[in-house]
């Protein structure tokens, strides 16, 4: 055991020795470290920004996404509506029409039952002058 703890003793103690050596050059990396962990810091902000913004876009987006499905919604319901007028006013212009015909077959109607009258007046006048 007297051994190992002797080679780390040594270690250690050149270990201090070049360190004591090149204590301007870790002075030199420590500010460099201090130069890159402020700029991490900065880069945490700068992410934690454009988290924000991006949260805000998708906000954003989703609202955009809710008034444009309501307006495709609308206009669906305007466009049934619409159909259904249009059947209406189908409807109801199949309904004159058949009126019309319906007029115009009963005045027809009526005016082959006046042509019967006439023509068994005439059958009737024929029989008797025969």
């Amino acid at each position: 055991m007297g051994i190992i703890k002797t080679d780390f003793g040594k270690r250690k103690k050149a270990i201090i020795q070049h360190l004591k050596a090149n204590q301007p050059n870790f002075s030199k990396m420590m500010q460099e470290i201090q130069a890159h962990l402020a700029a991490i810091s900065l880069s945490n902000a700068q992410l934690q920004h454009f988290s924000q913004q991006a949260h805000s876009l998708h906000y954003s987006i989703e609202r955009y996404n809710i008034v444009v499905r309501t307006l495709i919604a609308d206009i669906q319901h305007k466009r049934d509506k619409s159909y259904i007028l249009t059947d209406i006013q189908h409807v109801e212009e199949t309904v004159d029409r058949m009126e019309r015909e319906t007029g115009s077959l009963m005045q027809f109607a009526e005016h082959l039952h006046h042509l019967e009258e006439e023509a068994l007046k005439t059958t009737i006048k024929l029989k008797k002058a025969a």
